[in-house]
């Protein structure tokens, strides 16, 4: 899948259907592009059609973006475990220059 592809598969975290002109505005595309992106994906199973040209996710296009979720929050879970344990060993190293710094004023 292209980056262009899954760009227009993240609008749908916001609307139920989208057109060519919303695509091509939210993208900042031509409306042809637009729509070649639309027909790909829908070619490839992740949207499908429905009246006045509009599309819509299918389960496998809601697939990959909670796919795409599950990752981004793994990730975070990990960056969230080294800041914890950098809070921590700043922590400790700052307790160990107070003390020091306390046995040069006694």
């Amino acid at each position: 899948m292209s980056p262009n592809e899954f760009r227009l598969l993240r609008i749908f975290e916001k609307v139920d259907a989208v057109g060519k002109g919303l695509v091509s505005k939210r993208l900042g595309v031509s409306t042809n592009y637009a729509e070649y992106l639309c027909k790909s994906l829908f070619r490839k199973g992740y949207l499908e059609t429905l009246p006045r040209g509009q599309y819509r996710l299918t389960q496998k296009g809601l697939s990959v973006l909670l796919e795409d979720l599950l990752r981004i929050r793994n990730e975070l879970k990990r960056k969230m475990i080294l800041l914890d344990e950098h809070m921590e060993m700043t922590g400790l190293r700052l307790a160990k220059l107070r003390k020091m710094e306390g046995m040069f004023h006694e």
